[in-house]
């Protein structure tokens, strides 16, 4: 029952365990230069197909969403056998 009460008394243990502050993600400059060359790229794709990056994109995303909704789900009794196996056929 203890654990569930509220802790008052300002401790150093207790503060050890408290956040000082909620810092926001920071990528780190390689991420920032993957991203940048990724934008390029998509970029550049897009004005091969004469289209604009974020119709290009939006084209990927809904191919996806509709290949997600129409793709069925295994079987189990197809996926059983090879799992007994330990993924060895």
């Amino acid at each position: 029952m203890a654990d569930t009460l509220p802790v008052d008394s300002p401790s150093v243990a207790l503060a050890g365990l408290m956040p000082t502050a909620v810092r926001s993600y920071q990528p780190s400059p390689e991420e920032l230069a993957r991203q940048a060359a990724a934008a390029e790229h998509l970029a550049q794709v897009a004005a091969e197909l004469h289209e604009a990056p974020a119709v290009y994109e939006q084209h990927g995303i809904d191919i996806e969403w509709h290949h997600q909704l129409d793709d069925p789900p295994v079987p189990p009794l197809l996926v059983r056998p090879y799992l007994r196996t330990g993924g060895q056929s």
